[in-house]
């Protein structure tokens, strides 16, 4: 075993330790993504007011003054500042389209479940470390439990008994999918990047899994 191997093992089986514990599970937000997206074009519209402004004040009513030049500056920081979220939001949601219809091109045939507004895109990996690249799939979950898709069909079926819970990995960068580990009472585990967090998140915590942040003792809500 390399040292990234037990590196990974031992944090594998602090996250099982943490899940078996008393420790509360996070609370994910479904609509969070909506909440960033609103809330990135308010402070984007803003800025882009603050700029019109001076425009109208420097050059229309030839106003002269030191600090009306303050306008511009304030408005192009809140109009980066706010189309900065709004662009990795909707990139990752164009990426997350297109993992679904590699799975569906490689699958060589439109699977029904494909059509289901609850596939959550992710890739994958095999359950042990360093076992190999990410492979692209989809999950579905329901009561009845939860489903693995890959290019060949269902690569993993379990009931959510048998799911112990979920553990978010650190975040990335803004524009990449999130990492997830899903622990199965029978020392499996399954690691998944997905640019849906939130929305897979939200359906894991719906569906009585407990899902909690990677650094210890954060029950806030995730990123």
């Amino acid at each position: 075993m390399t040292g990234i191997e037990y590196q990974e093992t031992h944090l594998r089986q602090q996250h099982r330790s943490r899940l078996l514990s008393a420790e509360p599970g996070i609370s994910v937000q479904r609509n969070r993504d909506e909440m960033v997206l609103g809330l990135g074009l308010i402070i984007a519209i803003g800025g882009l007011l603050f700029i019109i402004a001076y425009l109208v004040l420097r050059f229309a009513v030839r106003v002269e003054s030191i600090g009306l030049g303050v306008l511009p500056l304030v408005g192009a920081g809140a109009l980066v500042y706010g189309l900065l979220p709004v662009t990795a939001l909707l990139s990752k949601r164009v990426r997350a389209q297109r993992q679904l219809r590699a799975l569906t091109t490689k699958a060589g045939r439109q699977l029904d479940v494909l059509r289901s507004e609850e596939l959550q895109p992710v890739t994958y990996s095999e359950p042990s470390p360093g076992a190999g690249g990410f492979a692209v799939g989809a999950i579905q979950l329901s009561s009845k439990g939860m489903q693995l898709l890959g290019s060949e069909g269902v690569v993993l079926s379990a009931d959510l008994s048998e799911i112990l819970g979920a553990v978010y990995l650190p975040a990335g960068k803004l524009w990449q999918p999130r990492g997830m580990e899903i622990h199965f009472n029978q020392e499996r585990v399954l690691e998944v990047r997905t640019f849906r967090q939130t929305v897979l998140g939200s359906a894991l915590s719906q569906n009585g899994v407990k899902v909690l942040e990677s650094g210890a003792g954060q029950t806030r809500g995730q990123d």
